[in-house]
């Protein structure tokens, strides 16, 4: 009783400071690669080795339509390295994992990357500082905010296209292990995420990235509650789309009763093991046949997800709507 007291005295004059990256681009279109769960080399799981191949191929592809029209952007949903993170110091495992997978030849971007629960079996640290050794590998801290902004050739500020990527370190946020009243790191992140939030309350587009998904869903991880801060997020503001990992699969949630954001889960682009599962029903779609990744375009009037199996077969197309400013 007397930490809890403690902490609301404490919090409110708490600065939770976060890191941010505002980049630019000339273009109509970003496309972005969304990976989950992918922290298994080629030669661990064919999965993955499939679904990096199409993602090359859909570079080729888009190459082929326009040369500005290729990968502008990634997204790792954690869990990026199996099965028991990184050990302080070492960075050998990312290179058979990343840098092999995604060579820059093909893949000379950013890759924003957040902490998984597996990164919490090892050192979280070797994470963040990994960026500063792989600086596609963006990861500069537990959380963050990315903006990127995209216009046509001389644009005015108007026409310019904001988009803003609210990524947290959702472990400490869902866990129960670690969920703990006088946990004074996972307040700050409370507090930190909000700011980014305000921060982004002019953006077109606004997407929440975490690992852990804030809603169960179709599970099968479903542990956690939906009565976490995540979820909570998903009630009070409307994002454009909540993208997640955790369960390998793939999933799509649409917004609903009380919240006000799609669930995406893509988190089967390097699983083990397929399963004969793919069903809809008034809840969503959900889809464990085969591995996976996402595919978004973002354009000035529309974004488009596309989830596309280890194969390059389309299974689902997901159309979101720029948010009102």
């Amino acid at each position: 009783m007397i930490i809890l007291l403690i902490l609301d005295i404490l919090i409110p004059a708490i600065k939770a400071d976060y890191s941010k990256k505002v980049s630019k681009f000339t273009g109509t279109e970003l496309n972005i690669l969304i990976l989950g769960d992918f922290g298994k080399t080629e030669s661990e799981s064919t999965i993955k080795m499939n679904v990096v191949r199409q993602s090359q191929i859909v570079i080729l592809h888009l190459l082929q339509r326009n040369e500005e029209n290729k990968y502008n952007l990634a997204i790792l949903l954690g869990d990026n390295c199996y099965p028991l993170g990184l050990r302080r110091g070492d960075f050998s495992p990312m290179q058979k994992i990343f840098a092999d997978s995604f060579p820059e030849t093909h893949f000379k971007i950013d890759f924003l990357s957040v902490l998984g629960n597996h990164g919490y079996y090892g050192d979280v640290e070797t994470f963040i500082t990994y960026f500063h050794h792989e600086p596609r590998y963006y990861q500069p801290d537990r959380y963050y905010l990315y903006s990127r902004g995209y216009a046509p050739i001389l644009a005015v500020y108007l026409e310019t296209t904001v988009i803003q990527f609210v990524c947290v370190d959702s472990t400490p946020l869902v866990e129960q292990w670690m969920q703990q009243a006088f946990c004074l790191d996972d307040q700050v992140q409370k507090k930190a995420v909000r700011e980014m939030i305000r921060d982004s309350k002019d953006a077109d587009y606004m997407f929440l990235v975490a690992h852990h998904p804030p809603m169960t869903a179709f599970g099968p991880h479903a542990e956690n509650s939906n009565d976490n801060f995540l979820n909570q997020l998903l009630q009070e503001f409307e994002f454009t789309a909540a993208f997640s990992g955790h369960n390998h699969n793939v999933q799509y949630v649409p917004k609903h009763g009380q919240w006000k954001t799609a669930q995406i889960i893509l988190g089967s682009s390097a699983k083990l093991s397929r399963t004969t599962v793919d069903k809809t029903n008034g809840e969503g779609w959900y889809n464990d046949k085969t591995g996976a990744f996402g595919h978004l375009r973002i354009t000035k009037n529309h974004a488009t997800l596309e989830f596309v199996d280890e194969q390059g077969v389309l299974l689902k197309t997901v159309r979101m709507n720029p948010r009102t400013r």
